[in-house]
Parts: structure tokens; C-alpha cells; sequence
């Protein structure tokens, strides 16, 4: 029988209206040398995204190490940093306005549909940047409590804590489970967890090349982890069909 938990203790905050309250002096010029989604040298008006996040964190009177930052974009997409990441270097900045645009605009044609309302961008060099979300259309930031309901219980050191570390980076952006985490595919543990009508074989293989099982596959084939690194996934997706969040 499954055991149930509650869902995380949940702050939203739209960054729309983050970035309208941001003080005097805080909207400031960013150069931006290495994007890994916009070729070239960029730059852009934004605010610093440690400096919101302290700012979130003092009016709810949270923990940076107690709570993870979700970063919530309009289409579905939403990945997941503790919030501690956040508050030291590499400097990330959520930016508003690209300096290229035309006068009276924010973006740039080719840019605006996808990248607008706002674009989370990095000032590193390229080998960090690949470590680092780089979200456009970026909506809303939600702070969840770190773990409640994503690992319970799991013991460290095991392979289920190792699968939970690796769904946490490279999954969870996309498919949430037990109800947190991204909207672009689907929940991973509730009402049904995927382990209950898919075979842990497919899992793997679909893991590793979507394409081979659906024409146009939205998924792209996860390279950056082995077969020890998937078969542990699988592992945490078993614990999680035990450990479900209730209705």
C-alpha cells in the first residue's frame, strides 16, 4: 500500500511583479559573451536573480537551504535549483529587455515569442554555463520546501537517493512528480506511477532514445546520464509508488 504525503509548503511569486518592485539602481546593464540558446554577444536590462531570491526569502522569513527555487516558464517548462545556488557566483539575472530591440520594444522580433516576458541568462564562460538553467518565457518563481515531497525518507548513499539526485536535474524540469516540477511531459507518480504500466526496460530505452518509440518525440534522448545513472532513476520511480502525494 502507498504511503501518502503531503504536498511542499508552496510560495509563488510572479516575476512580473518582482521586477516592478525592484529598488532604484537595481535594474542594470548585463553583457552577456556565451548563451547557450542566443549565438554572439548579447546585452540586456534585467535584475539580479540572488538578490530576488534573498528578497523572497526574507518576506516569508524561509531558509535557503530549506527550499528549492522553481523556475516557472509559460510553456511548461520549470527547472529546479536549491536556493542557495542561486545566491552566490556565477551571478544569474532575469533580463527584460534586450538592447538590440527596436525603440519602444523589449525583444527582438525573432526573440520575443519565446524568450519574452523575461529570460534567466548567466554571466560565466561556456563550460559552467552547461551546468546552468537558461529559462526563457520566464513566469513566475515558486519556492518549495526542499525535499518533502520529493525524497521522504530515501537514505543516503543508496542508488534510490542517487536516482532522486538525477531526476532532480535532469527530469524534473519537465515532469513533475507527486505534483512538483515541470508541465512539458507528463506527472511521473500520481494518480499512477509510470513503473505501473511501463516496463522498467522501456523506461530505460526510452530514456536513452525517445525517438525510437514516438514519431516527433517532444523528449530529447538524455546523454548526460549511464546506465547505472538511469537504472537508479528507475529505482527512485519504484520508491515513489510507494510514497504518493494525496489528492
Amino acid at each position: 500500500m502507498s504511503r501518502y504525503f503531503h504536498l511542499p509548503k508552496q510560495f509563488v511569486v510572479d516575476v512580473d511583479s518582482l521586477v516592478k518592485a525592484a529598488r532604484p539602481g537595481e535594474i542594470t546593464e548585463i553583457r552577456i559573451t556565451y548563451d547557450p540558446n542566443v549565438p554572439g554577444t548579447k546585452t540586456y536590462l534585467g535584475v539580479n536573480l540572488g538578490n530576488q531570491v534573498k528578497r523572497i526569502l526574507k518576506q516569508y522569513q524561509l531558509s535557503a537551504e530549506g527550499y528549492d527555487v522553481m523556475l516557472i516558464c509559460k510553456d511548461g517548462y520549470a527547472p529546479v535549483r536549491n536556493a542557495t545556488e542561486l545566491l552566490g557566483t556565477p551571478e544569474g539575472y532575469v533580463v527584460f529587455k534586450d538592447r538590440d530591440a527596436l525603440s519602444g520594444r523589449n525583444w527582438t522580433p525573432e526573440m520575443e515569442r519565446a524568450f519574452s516576458p523575461f529570460y534567466l541568462v548567466w554571466k560565466t564562460d561556456s563550460v559552467a554555463a552547461s551546468e546552468l538553467p537558461w529559462p526563457y518565457g520566464l513566469v513566475h518563481i515558486k519556492l518549495i520546501e526542499r525535499n518533502r515531497s520529493l525524497a521522504g525518507n530515501i537514505s543516503e548513499g543508496t542508488g534510490v537517493m542517487r536516482g532522486y539526485h538525477l531526476f532532480r536535474r535532469y527530469c524534473l524540469s519537465c515532469h513533475s512528480i507527486n505534483k512538483t516540477g515541470g508541465q512539458v511531459g507528463p506527472e511521473m507518480n500520481w494518480p499512477r506511477n509510470i513503473t505501473e504500466y511501463w516496463t522498467d526496460q522501456n523506461i530505460k530505452n526510452y530514456i536513452k532514445d525517445p525517438g525510437s518509440f514516438r514519431y516527433n518525440a517532444h523528449m530529447p534522448a538524455v546523454k548526460q546520464v549511464d546506465d547505472q545513472g538511469i537504472d537508479d532513476i528507475i529505482r527512485y520511480l519504484h520508491y515513489q509508488k510507494e510514497h504518493k502525494c494525496p489528492e
